[in-house]
């Protein structure tokens, strides 16, 4: 499950490029935090079932 802050450090450093020091200063959270957050989104991430095409698209 995605938190707010795991949201934030995402964003930060994929969409951003944000290195993992100026995410930690920006969120107010250690190092090591934002690293864990990282980490632990990609790995649910890879665990999370493939979306479905639409079915209401018109044919």
């Amino acid at each position: 499950m995605e938190t707010p802050e795991q949201y934030d450090a995402i964003v930060l450093h994929h969409i951003v490029g944000c290195e993992l020091e100026e995410i930690a200063a920006t969120t107010g959270q250690e190092p090591s935090k934002i690293g864990y957050l990282r980490h632990s989104w990609k790995h649910s991430a890879a665990q999370a079932p493939a979306p479905r095409a639409p079915t209401c698209w018109p044919a």
